[in-house]
């Protein structure tokens, strides 16, 4: 039996993340306390404390008042990385509404619903993405990996193929287990 591939979800990696940086014409009160709740969420997250990132990404959205799109994709993903399925799903399509053509998010959401076993969600999240951006290749790998979880291993040979094409390497160890399937 093989070990499982995971989805790839979009924002996790900590090499990706940036400082927010705010200038200095909007500097007063309330953007310092507004900056320090991201700042905390951030450090906590670098350490691993993902459920008090979550507390406080979600205290800037309270003292905010708005419904940052990428903050609401944060929360879910890092609900996700904790295995809250359901809080994920819900931070996830508030994001999704706040920017329905958001790319990560988009992803994001695809993977959350994956992982719940929403497979055709899944499929046509990928698929949204990739009409976008048919060289995407985070929704490449992971419609390939849908495909193949779904035995469809025709479809998932193409997708691995696709990405091999546009140089993931790792895409060749997949391409050799699809057809070692056959």
């Amino acid at each position: 039996m093989t070990k499982e591939k995971p989805l790839k979800s979009i924002s996790t990696d900590k090499q990706e993340r940036k400082t927010i940086e705010i200038p200095l014409h909007h500097f007063n009160t309330e953007t310092l306390q507004t900056a320090d709740y991201l700042y905390r969420a951030q450090d906590f997250e670098l350490k691993g404390n993902y459920s008090d990132a979550i507390s406080e990404y979600k205290e800037y959205l309270r003292v905010t008042g708005k419904q940052d799109p990428k903050i609401l994709d944060k929360i879910a993903t890092l609900y996700l990385l904790i295995g809250n399925l359901k809080e994920a799903s819900h931070y996830s399509q508030i994001a999704l509404d706040q920017a329905p053509d958001n790319v990560s998010i988009i992803i994001n959401y695809g993977v959350i619903h994956a992982k719940m076993g929403n497979l055709s969600v899944a499929e046509e999240c990928f698929r949204k993405v990739l009409s976008m951006n048919p060289e995407n290749k985070t929704a490449l790998y992971n419609l390939a990996l849908l495909k193949e979880r779904k035995k469809q291993y025709e479809e998932a040979l193409k997708l691995y193929e696709k990405l091999y094409q546009l140089g993931d390497p790792q895409a060749a160890e997949a391409i050799q287990r699809i057809r070692s399937y056959k």
